[in-house]
């Protein structure tokens, strides 16, 4: 047959629609996925070598089986003129196939391409969801990290929101040779302290440990403060106190 249709001239345009008639090869417009097989989609009337367009989707399928047998085989498209949605993207499916979905979840695109986490913020764990660390607790717990500021001397006050354990105080020093200056953290009153006394009479950005946190007065109750107080006209720190949420 091929031979057939080579045999006519350039201006036998009929000629060639009725060889390809007779051997059943059609250009044939669809609006579904067609099916394969002895009963699938023009079983008995499509030949070899016809095409279905589906003039929903723009896809194109060849029959690439027999006439009584079709195997619809969809052609490889250029992803550039696949039609997508704004805001879209093309994902394999099941057939190996590119289909436009939405993007779900966190992640939004536009359409130069631009990505969004719109909502990163849930994914971070902040201090009111860390979960309270009870003893004995084979998993662990995770500590959270309270900072007070130091500006002058004087008490310096951050009042807790849930119950909590001290288990360690740093200090950074901000201001330079402040002679006789000192922190230290108490417990909701300037009379309990948590730590020892902590020289700041160094240069800045010298880290100062307190020598000693005292057991039995580090747990802070929901409501109540903490409480640094400094020693000394022009002493700056910066203290930062690593706890526990209690159950």
């Amino acid at each position: 047959m091929t031979a057939g249709v080579q045999s006519f001239g350039k201006g036998n345009v009929i000629g060639m629609v009725k060889a390809l008639v007779d051997a059943g090869v059609f250009i044939i417009p669809i609006d579904f996925n067609p099916v394969d097989g002895t009963s699938g989609s023009f079983a008995g009337f499509a030949g070899t070598g016809t095409f279905l367009i589906n003039f929903t989707t723009g896809a194109v399928y060849g029959n690439t089986g027999t006439k009584d047998d079709p195997v619809w085989s969809q052609f490889e498209q250029d992803p550039a003129v696949i039609p997508l949605t704004q805001g879209n993207i093309l994902v394999g499916d099941g057939s190996n196939e590119a289909q436009g979905v939405a993007m779900t979840g966190d992640v939004a695109i536009d359409d130069s391409g631009v990505t969004q986490v719109d909502s990163i913020q849930n994914q971070i764990v902040k201090g009111d969801e860390v979960a309270p660390g009870p003893p004995n607790n084979a998993v662990g717990a995770v500590p959270i990290v309270h900072r007070i500021d130091v500006t002058g001397p004087g008490n310096h006050d951050l009042t807790l929101t849930y119950d909590t354990r001290i288990i360690d105080v740093w200090t950074f020093v901000q201001a330079t040779g402040i002679a006789n200056s000192t922190a230290q953290l108490f417990n909701n009153d300037s009379v309990t302290g948590i730590t020892t006394v902590m020289n700041l009479d160094h240069n800045v950005g010298f880290l100062v440990r307190p020598q000693q946190i005292f057991t039995g007065v580090g747990d802070v109750a929901a409501g109540d403060f903490m409480r640094v107080v400094a020693v000394q006209a022009g002493v700056m720190a910066t203290v930062y106190i690593q706890a526990l949420r209690l159950p």
